[in-house]
């Protein structure tokens, strides 16, 4: 009962930090750590959906490995398909909990043998979950790996038999809770942006059209424009 209250009450911290927070570099990397503390797991990816002509692909968005100390993020895509575990995860549109990454369920892709291979690390026990945004479209998936019994532990090749657990059954809604209001919160951070980028053409354009009314004055409208650009940010700071 303690430990589920202390869950509880951590879950809803992070998800209002989750709503406030506008960096979008910030906003990825809490969901992962938020994430990997909730869980005790060693790493956590995110991965985004996009669409290019050749069909759906997941980009990978942030990365953390606490165990590894050389950065594992590399902007590289994969096919939203059933030959890896993001792509399955996001193909069937629901969480993947694996034992063993190397002996998956049946009918189901192996895991972290790439990643394995290029680091020196062993994947064992995995967490996929589908990011759904407030239409419950799948935008993307964050994926857990290596559960340990202490969070502080860094693993190795030699202490993954003895440090690594499963994630349990219970960590699989607790993370879909926070998958889906982070997905949320990229996406509004992305109408945020959008909205920006539209307020700024519309008074550049503004500007434009008023020097054209008298050469004379030139210039003038894009000074003042700046001036009181400068004038908003500071008062905002």
């Amino acid at each position: 009962r303690l430990v589920s209250d202390w869950s509880s009450d951590v879950c809803s911290s992070d998800l209002i930090a989750l709503s406030a927070e506008k960096d979008i570099d910030r906003l990825q990397a809490f969901i992962l750590t938020s994430m990997r503390q909730l869980t005790h797991a060693d790493g956590a990816s995110l991965w985004l959906k996009s669409n290019d002509e050749s069909g759906p692909k997941l980009f990978l968005a942030s990365s953390q490995n606490h165990s590894i100390d050389k950065s594992t993020y590399s902007a590289f895509t994969v096919p939203v398909d059933e030959k890896s575990v993001v792509g399955y995860t996001v193909s069937v549109g629901e969480s993947q909990r694996y034992e063993d990454a190397y002996n998956p369920p049946p009918g189901k892709p192996v895991g972290g043998k790439s990643f394995d291979a290029q680091f020196g690390y062993r994947t064992k026990s995995m967490l996929t979950v589908p990011m759904r945004n407030y239409k419950n479209e799948v935008v993307g998936a964050v994926q857990l790996i290596n559960a340990k019994r202490r969070l502080e532990t860094r693993l190795t090749t030699e202490n993954v038999e003895e440090e690594v657990v499963s994630f349990h059954p219970d960590d699989v809604e607790m993370i879909e809770a926070i998958a889906s209001q982070a997905a949320v919160a990229l996406d509004n951070k992305n109408l945020l942006d959008s909205i920006q980028a539209l307020f700024d053409g519309f008074v550049q354009a503004s500007v434009t059209a008023i020097e054209q009314r008298d050469p004379s004055t030139a210039g003038h409208s894009g000074r003042v424009e700046g001036l009181t650009s400068a004038l908003a940010r500071a008062v905002t700071a």
